[in-house]
C-alpha cells in the first residue's frame, strides 16, 4: 500500500480521543502523480483563487507575446497582426477551459482516506446526484457510491436539492451489511433563515420542505433528522434554527471560500452552540478530489 502522512485534523469529538489516519494512493495514482496531484491542487483552490489563476495567467500570457514581438521588431502592428493576437488569445483562454475540462470531467486514481482502526468509518455529510438541478447529468446514485468509495467513504448521505429520487436510488444498492460496501443515507438540503442546511436522514413524506424552503417549525420538532448548516450561511442569523452541526469544510470552490475565510468564526460559532464539526464534499460529479472527511467511531459498525 502506497501511503503518506498526510491529514489535518480540524477537530476531535471525544476529548482526548483522536484519528490515526493517512492518505492511501493507489499504484496508479502514484504513476500518474504529476497529473493526479496537479489536478488534486486545482481542485482545491477557492473560487476567488480560480479567478485568480486565470487572471495570472493571461497576464503571463500577454507579457510572453509582448516580448515576443520585441525580439522580432514588431512593434507597430498591423490590423492583420493584432487580429493574428486576438486569435492567440482566444487559444489560450479554450485551452485553460479545455484544461479545466479535462480534470472535472475525465477519471483519474484518488487519494482515499485510511483509518488505522476498525471501529472507525469516513463519512461524507453533503453530496449530490444527477437529480439536483446542479448535478452532472451521468452522476446517479451508484456514480456517486463508486465515486466516494474511490475516496475511502464508508458512508455518504445524498443530500440533493428538492429531490429524494437519488437517495431512494442508492439505499436500493446499499450492501447487506455496512462493511461489504460504501453505503448511501438520505438527506436533504435546504434553505433556511438567510442559510443553507442538510437535513440529514430527512426522507420523502416527512413534510419536511416545501418549495426548497425548510419547514423549521416541523423541523424542530423531528429529532431523527440531523440538521447541519452549510454554505451559503449566516452564522448571525442562524442562531434561529435548531441545529447539530456545522460543515467546518466545504469541498465546491464556493464552499472552500466561505469555510476558510470564516474559519474561526466557524469554530467559534459552533463552541458557543455546543455543534459538532463536520465535512462534506458537496461533490456534484465533477472532478475526481475529495477535500476533507468525517470520521466517526462506532464499535462494530461493518457488521450493521
Amino acid at each position: 500500500m502506497w501511503q503518506v502522512p498526510a491529514l489535518q485534523a480540524l477537530g476531535v469529538a471525544a476529548p482526548g480521543g483522536g484519528v490515526g489516519a493517512t492518505l492511501h494512493l493507489p499504484a496508479a495514482y502514484v504513476l500518474l502523480s504529476p497529473i493526479c496531484e496537479g489536478y488534486d491542487a486545482l481542485t482545491l483552490l477557492t473560487l476567488s483563487e480560480h479567478g485568480a489563476l486565470l487572471g495570472w495567467l493571461l497576464v503571463l500570457f500577454g507579457a510572453f507575446r509582448v516580448v515576443r514581438r520585441h525580439r522580432r521588431r514588431m512593434a507597430n502592428l498591423r490590423r492583420r497582426a493584432a487580429h493574428s493576437e486576438g486569435l492567440l488569445v482566444a487559444a489560450f483562454v479554450l485551452s485553460f477551459v479545455a484544461w479545466y475540462s479535462v480534470g472535472a470531467l475525465v477519471p483519474r486514481p484518488m487519494a482515499a482516506i485510511a483509518l488505522g482502526d476498525r471501529d472507525e468509518l469516513a463519512v461524507d455529510v453533503h453530496s449530490h446526484t444527477s437529480a439536483s438541478h446542479d448535478g452532472r447529468r451521468s452522476f446517479d446514485a451508484e456514480s456517486s457510491r463508486r465515486w466516494h468509495a474511490a475516496a475511502g467513504y464508508a458512508a455518504v448521505y445524498v443530500t440533493d436539492h428538492r429531490s429524494f429520487r437519488g437517495a431512494v436510488a442508492g439505499e436500493r444498492g446499499n450492501p447487506r451489511r455496512a462493511g461489504d460496501g460504501t453505503v448511501l443515507f438520505s438527506g436533504l438540503e435546504s434553505a433556511a433563515a438567510h442559510s443553507r442546511i442538510l437535513m440529514l436522514g430527512a426522507r420523502e413524506g416527512m413534510g419536511l420542505e416545501h418549495d426548497g424552503q425548510a419547514d423549521l417549525q416541523r423541523l424542530a420538532a423531528d429529532t431523527d433528522v440531523v440538521v447541519v448548516l452549510t454554505v451559503p450561511a449566516s452564522l448571525a442569523r442562524a442562531p434561529g434554527l435548531r441545529l447539530d452541526a456545522v460543515e467546518s469544510s466545504d469541498g465546491a470552490p464556493r464552499g472552500l471560500m466561505f469555510t476558510q475565510r470564516l474559519a474561526p468564526e466557524i469554530a467559534r460559532f459552533a463552541q458557543s452552540r455546543g455543534l459538532a464539526r463536520v465535512a462534506g464534499s458537496n461533490n456534484h460529479g465533477w472532478g475526481r478530489t475529495a477535500s476533507a472527511w468525517t470520521v466517526l467511531r462506532i464499535p462494530g459498525w461493518r457488521a450493521m
